[in-house]
């Protein structure tokens, strides 16, 4: 396909980084690059990994200021979708700008057991001597080499 202008990159990674933060799933954002930016899948594909990394490599330091980039640019995509009457993908930037600025209440996610039954503490009925025979018991045991090394390589003479 050749070099690209200089900017398209930028563009590119802007957009990726958009349709990241909307939560698109990742081989939809990689036909939609591909389409939009006239490269193949695979260079999408490395523009996406690109985007995840520079997200993950973000410091503490940056993280405030990675928020307040992430709030214009959610409030900028929340204007363009009123303009066009598209009020889902409207819905969904207020509801993500919603979240960026802690206006949910939390959210409380607890694993259960069958019948949505509290699973509880198992050990909560045995004494520490039982927990420690327990802990014994699944443990494996090392049996000693028989053919005169230590188990680690090194032979002992």
């Amino acid at each position: 396909m050749g070099r690209k202008p200089a900017g398209e990159y930028e563009k590119r990674f802007a957009a990726v980084q958009r349709l990241v933060v909307l939560q698109m799933e990742y081989g939809d954002i990689a036909k939609k690059i591909s389409v939009d930016f006239n490269v193949s899948i695979e260079q999408s594909r490395l523009d996406i990994k690109a985007v995840y990394r520079s997200m993950q490599e973000a410091s503490v330091h940056e993280r405030p200021m990675r928020a307040h980039n992430m709030r214009r640019s959610m409030q900028a995509f929340y204007r363009q979708a009123l303009q066009a009457k598209q009020f889902k993908a409207a819905l969904a930037a207020l509801d993500r700008l919603c979240r960026l600025d802690g206006l949910y209440a939390a959210e409380k996610h607890e694993v259960t057991g069958p019948g949505g039954k509290p699973l509880g503490d198992p050990f909560k009925s045995l004494t520490s001597a039982e927990i420690r025979e327990k802990a014994d018991e699944m443990r494996l045991p090392i049996e000693k080499p028989t053919d005169g090394s230590t188990g680690d390589g090194a032979t002992s003479n």
